[in-house]
């Protein structure tokens, strides 16, 4: 797989990079406060009955060379949205997955902060802040800046009908500080090629419960899961250009 316009301005010039995926899934992806270098997040789903992994890889996007950890992730252990904290320091979410009844497993558990400034190209865990009680009923999360929230969209779905609330939580144990913003819409699933309930509710989650943009300051945010608008300060304006039953947002600073 590909990532097309995985790009920054170097020196003035553009400069398009390919991100390997090796057949894994992109989970999330963050550019440098700099825009020299360009952090993914893989997830690795592998064949039932195998657990699930990840990995986290920097590429210098005027060169074209990645760093990478040498250490792999726990079974059923991936990294999820990454975000720079400085030019060499990057926060990435932990997730682990518990198969249950209900079907609500993937929790996170954990943040890790990873230094991506050694010259060998090593990519090396120099923190982690493990959550006393995981916190289940998220999709993503992304740490801001600062350091010191992360922003968690919550999904629910009752029929075609999807809310949406982004959370800020505490970046040090994963409470709950504030709802943001709560956003309602109705989704068309008739379209759907299967016609299983259960299929269409995970499908309406992950395609509206996706994460939000956060700018450098922590201080503005796109939302474009269910209509389209910004935060600033922790409030909310709707913005015009996307359909509040868009199937397919997609926007960022």
């Amino acid at each position: 797989m590909t990532c097309a316009g995985c790009s920054g301005r170097i020196l003035g010039r553009r400069s398009e990079r390919d991100v390997a995926a090796k057949g894994d899934f992109l989970f999330g992806m963050a550019l440098s406060p700099d825009g020299t270098r360009l952090a993914v997040t893989f997830q690795h789903t592998p064949l039932t009955g195998q657990a699930i992994t990840g990995r986290v890889e920097v590429i210098d996007l005027g060169t074209g060379t990645t760093s990478a950890s040498r250490d792999k992730t726990m079974p059923d252990y991936w990294p999820g949205v990454p975000s720079w904290a400085d030019d060499e320091t990057l926060t990435v979410p932990w997730w682990h997955y518990i198969a249950r009844n209900n079907g609500d497993g993937m929790m996170l558990t954990a943040i890790h902060q990873i230094d991506a400034s050694r010259p060998d190209g090593v990519l090396v865990t120099t923190r982690v802040i493990t959550y006393p009680v995981p916190v289940s009923g998220l999709s993503s999360a992304e740490v801001t800046a600062a350091g010191r929230e992360l922003l968690a969209p919550v999904c629910n779905v009752d029929g075609s009908k999807v809310t949406y609330q982004l959370t800020e939580r505490s970046a040090a144990n994963g409470h709950l500080i504030r709802v943001l913003v709560t956003l309602t819409t109705q989704l068309d699933l008739k379209g759907s090629s299967n016609n299983d309930s259960a299929y269409s509710s995970g499908m309406a989650v992950a395609v509206s419960c996706t994460p939000p943009s956060v700018d450098a300051s922590g201080r503005h945010v796109l939302i474009d899961a269910v209509g389209f608008g910004r935060i600033d300060n922790r409030v909310y304006t709707p913005l015009p250009g996307l359909p509040a039953s868009s199937m397919q947002p997609d926007s960022t600073w």
